[in-house]
């Protein structure tokens, strides 16, 4: 049960589930005497699964204290107590082996995980190029049109008067009220330009509309 039980352990809780049946593997050793393989073939194939989940979870400190622990605190009592040395440098290569595969799938894991972020982070500056390189387009056109006949406007208006000495009164109002609508009309589309070319959520938004507006 301690060998092989922390198997439903292993998803949640890798290194718990090594120490558990870690201890059952030293208490097989302990018990068993002068035998050549002191453990079910099948706990040891749970252990080294368990030490691929620990591979995958864990990082190289942690790695490294766990193969050295299980060569030395399981591999080399097995030895003492009777299991050939060659036969327990072959169980340590196959420890080494898997803790070196769990490592290196964890590394590839880990490198897809920031290729997948860095290809989202690319995505949203291509948005936000895009978005800026809208705005800059809907700027100039409103600049090159919109400015453009709005200044015609203004000018035709102040000059209307001069223009036509004999002009009634009225009118010449008129043409003042055309004249200081165009103006503001330029004024707030050079702020909305600016706001259309700048990225900053501070730029300039005043007057803002009030009640009477």
């Amino acid at each position: 049960l301690l060998q092989a039980a922390p198997l439903l352990l292993v998803a949640l809780r890798p290194l718990a589930a090594w120490r558990i049946a870690g201890a059952g593997l030293l208490l097989g050793v302990l018990q068993v005497h002068g035998e050549f393989w002191p453990w079910p073939v099948t706990a040891f194939l749970a252990q080294l699964l368990i030490l691929f989940f620990v591979a995958m979870s864990s990082d190289r400190e942690t790695l490294l204290g766990v193969g050295a622990i299980t060569i030395g605190g399981l591999i080399l009592p097995a030895v003492l107590f009777g299991m050939p040395a060659w036969f327990g440098a072959i169980l340590a290569g196959l420890v080494l082996v898997v803790l070196a595969f769990g490592d290196a799938v964890s590394g590839r894991r880990t490198a897809e995980a920031i290729l997948r972020e860095q290809e989202e982070l690319r995505r949203q500056d291509l948005a936000r190029q895009a978005v800026l390189e809208e705005r800059a387009r809907i700027a100039r056109e409103l600049h090159d049109v919109v400015a453009h006949h709005m200044s015609v406007i203004a000018m035709q208006a102040e000059a209307a008067p001069y223009k036509i000495p004999e002009l009634p009164e009225e009118a010449r109002h008129t043409f003042h009220v055309v004249r200081d609508a165009a103006r503001e009309a330029l004024t707030e589309t050079r702020r909305v330009v600016g706001l259309l070319r700048s990225d900053d959520e501070g730029a300039e938004r005043a007057p803002q509309p009030g009640l009477d507006r």
